[in-house]
């Protein structure tokens, strides 16, 4: 993203349907981050298997696509990271791709199991690491707000980008128990 260019977000809802506050929290989100020009749209809805299926992505090209999961699922590679590598070779002129893992109903279902919350994401990261795409965990709340903009000052291409080093990968968690890693 450019300064002073508005940015054009596509969001992919892969096998999950965020409830309206998640989405709402999602775009106001983007906006305090990308510019409140960003337009935000939720290009598909997928269902699971649709991976080899996609519709046609919308006319020009994305300034950032986001696929969204969510952390209740149970990650698979021939499902969600296939998805992620259909849809980047369906858009090669598309802006960078991040993975959007929402924590929030897993959080709300586990609340007093905290290990099961790091259990699942690390799940998550086996699954997603050969598809080089970022991968956020964050709780579409505004308390997911700061893991999402880390990740998005990150992206290859923006700037004051840096790069994840394979120890940054390692740390523990931000002390607000959100995540950010590259896979």
């Amino acid at each position: 993203m450019q300064a002073g260019e508005a940015a054009r977000i596509d969001v992919w809802c892969y096998s999950y349907r965020p409830t309206d506050a998640a989405w709402h929290t999602l775009t106001r989100m983007l906006r305090r981050i990308c510019g409140p020009q960003a337009l935000t749209e939720r290009v598909a809805m997928l269902a699971l298997g649709d991976e080899d299926d996609l519709p046609a992505a919308r006319p020009g090209q994305p300034t950032l696509v986001i696929v969204l999961f969510s952390l209740t699922a149970t990650p698979e590679a021939e499902h969600h990271l296939r998805v992620l590598q259909q849809l980047q070779a369906s858009q090669p002129g598309a802006g960078p791709m991040v993975a959007l893992v929402d924590e929030q109903p897993f959080r709300e279902r586990f609340a007093d199991q905290p290990d099961r919350l790091e259990q699942r994401r690390q799940n998550w990261q086996r699954v997603l690491a050969d598809g080089g795409i970022a991968t956020v965990f964050a709780p579409l709340s505004e308390a997911g707000e700061p893991a999402l903009e880390g990740a998005l000052k990150n992206l290859p291409g923006q700037p004051g980008a840096r790069p994840r080093s394979p120890a940054a990968a390692n740390r523990p968690a931000p002390p607000d128990d959100l995540a950010v890693q590259r896979t």
